[in-house]
């Protein structure tokens, strides 16, 4: 229920600075890249395997979405929770549940056949990185998924070290 209404607060923040809406996105994309990079190298210093089995029939579904045209949130988003599963932290989940439905509010789904293999080639990237142990690779596989959704609001981009 705190999860519905924070995420209900956000949307109308973001409704009320309609003028700045960009900027919002940018905000909210930055803080969600964030999170994310910093949860997927915990997942990797701390030694934890997610179920890659899991991960790779997510990553055929998306590769089918994909060919269509549109991969959906629902398939992104069931990838990165399943991803981070194994960290047990309900709240990161929960927080990124926020976002995904600000952007799914804010942001409409386009049909683009070449963003859409893009996105499945960039989450089997990070697939691969996380496989591989590779916690600077997985930043730059998070930092190269976040491309897309960058370059529809027109954010900046983060430098990895």
């Amino acid at each position: 229920m705190a999860s519905d209404q924070a995420t209900y607060c956000l949307i109308f923040h973001s409704r009320l600075a309609v003028d700045d809406q960009e900027s919002y996105l940018r905000s909210l994309t930055e803080v969600r890249e964030s999170l994310e990079q910093g949860l997927i190298t915990n997942l990797i210093t701390e030694g934890l395997k997610p179920d890659f089995e899991a991960l790779e029939k997510i990553l055929e579904k998306m590769d089918e979405e994909a060919k269509s045209g549109l991969v959906t949130s629902a398939t992104d988003r069931k990838f990165h929770e399943e991803l981070l599963a194994p960290l047990n932290n309900p709240l990161s989940i929960l927080l990124l549940q926020v976002f995904w439905r600000i952007f799914d509010e804010l942001l409409e789904a386009r049909f683009d056949p070449v963003a859409a293999g893009k996105t499945a080639d960039r989450h089997h990237a990070i697939l691969l990185a996380i496989k591989s142990a590779d916690a600077r690779g997985a930043r730059i596989a998070v930092n190269s998924h976040f491309d897309g959704l960058r370059n529809r609001i027109g954010s900046r981009d983060f430098k990895i070290d």
